[in-house]
């Protein structure tokens, strides 16, 4: 009786850290194709047989991870992998699964296994992620990242898909600092990436904070007379910006550059440096495709 005493007490105590750590224990009996949940008690939660068309059927197991999965199982490998699951509310789970192969005393060949939730773990290193991709202020990629997104697409870009670049940079921002304060400068940069948010959200666009007041729009696939569309439509945007304390007088500067039919990767750095100059000539083999530079000077009354 003493020692069914200290067994249950220690079963409580395993209990309580599986419970707080999110583990559930489970065997696979291979020959039997059989699924064996056991709850934090020990006791069996539930039995699945036919586990391998439960997998493909009935699963809540991520389509593309169930060949995976199913993979170990068959050959009853121990293994460690992480899989996805779709979770009461349809979003997704990410757990990570640790198999142990045994045989048991009949010399039938069981695998145990653990399965451990990680969601908030994934979530947590997805918002690092961002937080290291995106500027604070504007929500925007910032410049490091911004050029990696664009270098790795003109990398990989067909000869004839063509796309386009915005650069937009609010001139004499300087003065709205020193009038109004930093403050209110940097409500004004948040509310122009809003813009920059709302008029690009329909398209596969990166928006950018290339630093200070400076911005990067650069849109994939896109004709060229529907990048001007979208010049337009920012410019009329801007024409009634409100930064919610009053109209900003600022003088915005606006860069158009077009890339069609590119023969040539140009940098992205090189890019940056074209809104310095009325025009840039890149030649290839084939074509020289010229890039032109269009300013739209606005003032608000």
């Amino acid at each position: 009786m003493e020692t069914l005493q200290v067994n249950r007490k220690k079963i409580e105590k395993l209990s309580t850290v599986l419970n707080n750590s999110r583990i559930k224990i489970f065997e696979y009996l291979v020959d039997e194709d059989t699924l064996v949940v056991y709850n934090n008690k020990f006791h069996i939660e539930k039995t699945i047989a036919g586990y391998m068309d439960y997998i493909d059927n009935k699963s809540k197991i991520h389509p593309e991870d169930r060949e995976k999965i199913k993979q170990i199982y068959k050959e009853a490998k121990e293994a460690t992998v992480e899989i996805r699951e779709f979770g009461e509310d349809g979003d997704i789970k990410h757990s990570v699964l640790e198999f142990t192969k045994i045989v048991n005393e009949d010399g039938k060949l069981t695998l145990i296994g653990s399965t451990r939730d990680i969601t908030e773990q994934r979530k947590q290193e997805k918002k690092l992620k961002e937080r290291a991709r995106k500027d604070s202020l504007t929500g925007l990629y910032n410049q490091v990242y911004g050029k990696k997104c664009i270098n790795k697409y003109l990398n990989r870009k067909k000869p004839f898909d063509s796309c386009g670049m915005i650069v937009l940079d609010v001139d004499c921002f300087k003065l709205v600092n020193d009038n109004y304060g930093h403050s209110f400068g940097d409500k004004v940069l948040a509310c122009l990436a809003m813009l920059l948010k709302e008029v690009f959200r329909d398209n596969d666009s990166i928006l950018m904070r290339a630093g200070g007041d400076e911005f990067v729009i650069f849109v994939k696939d896109i004709l060229n007379i529907e990048l001007v569309r979208k010049n337009v439509e920012l410019m009329q945007k801007i024409r009634s910006f409100n930064s919610g304390r009053q109209v900003v007088r600022s003088h915005v500067v606006q860069d158009v550059v077009i890339f069609q039919r590119m023969y040539q990767v140009i940098p992205m750095t090189n890019c940056l440096r074209m809104r310095t100059l009325p025009y840039i000539k890149q030649k290839s083999e084939e074509r020289t495709v010229m890039f032109t530079v269009t300013a739209c000077s606005i003032f608000h009354p």
